[in-house]
């Protein structure tokens, strides 16, 4: 049997042995060079670790509880302007003239409001209000969250231009509830300062965000209607018609139970409408 161990040619050991010399002789006249070079990188590998769970963690937290205090001024807000809407409703329905008594309530509780929602943007006491922490904490994920939450205040506070501002600065990650919501608030920021054409496409790419029959029927169909009011029919019908192909298990694509009898899907309503 022949020898499988072949035995390795002088010139192959040449060739190792200057390799090797080469390498050495490299190393040794680029010693401090290639030294410096790898303490470098573990300095700076270092200071990124330290950086990120020293400093980037702790304001990161820091950040997040503030954005948790702050929903307490929100949600009173927005109690406040539930029952505002309910004077208004009130106040309109009445044939005999709006009693004084509730005119006075309904601006007593938009008052309110205001200072709540004023007080969840600025601060109060300890909490320093989601402007700041927009502004101070600007490397992390809270502070984007707190320029979706500015905006947001700033619509419901009926000033679209400063929601625009804070919402367009927002940079939706990749969840389906949070992002595409705040994508949504943009489309109506829009709307509301009548820049229908950029709230139908930011309605739209927030539909796409979420992927979702609840919340993305429900973006595409605030679209269609504003289509709707700019008496762009055949938009609206291509939205609508959008809506019951792609997300059918929607509220909107469901036949209705109107105390124990089934009428037609609200969709197709709709779709009838702007035929």
């Amino acid at each position: 049997m022949a020898n499988k161990n072949k035995a390795v040619k002088p010139s192959a050991r040449v060739e190792q042995n200057d390799t090797l010399a080469t390498t050495t002789a490299f190393f040794t006249k680029y010693k401090k060079l290639i030294i410096g070079i790898l303490a470098a990188l573990v300095v700076v590998v270092g200071g990124w670790l330290a950086f990120k769970y020293l400093y980037l963690a702790p304001q990161e937290d820091k950040a997040q509880s503030y954005l948790s205090q702050g929903i307490q001024y929100v949600l009173q807000g927005d109690q406040l302007m539930q029952q505002v809407a309910q004077g208004e409703e009130q106040m309109a329905n009445d044939t005999t003239g709006a009693d004084s008594t509730v005119k006075k309530q309904v601006a007593d509780m938009k008052k309110q409001a205001t200072d709540m929602y004023n007080k969840a943007l600025k601060g109060e006491a300890k909490f320093p209000g989601y402007i700041k922490v927009a502004n101070n904490y600007s490397m992390t994920d809270a502070s984007n969250l707190a320029k979706g939450q500015v905006g947001i205040i700033y619509h419901k506070m009926g000033n679209y231009k400063e929601a625009i501002k804070w919402l367009e600065d927002f940079t939706p990650q990749s969840d389906k509830t949070i992002s595409p919501a705040i994508v949504a608030a943009l489309g109506h920021a829009y709307a509301g300062n009548n820049q229908v054409d950029k709230a139908v496409e930011t309605l739209k790419k927030a539909a796409e965000l979420a992927n979702e029959d609840v919340a993305s029927a429900q973006y595409l169909v605030d679209a269609g209607k504003l289509l709707e009011s700019q008496n762009n029919k055949k938009g609206a019908l291509e939205i609508y018609t959008q809506v019951k192909k792609d997300y059918p298990k929607s509220t909107y694509c469901q036949p209705q139970n109107m105390n124990g009898t089934f009428t037609e899907p609200i969709i197709d309503g709709l779709i009838e409408l702007v035929k």
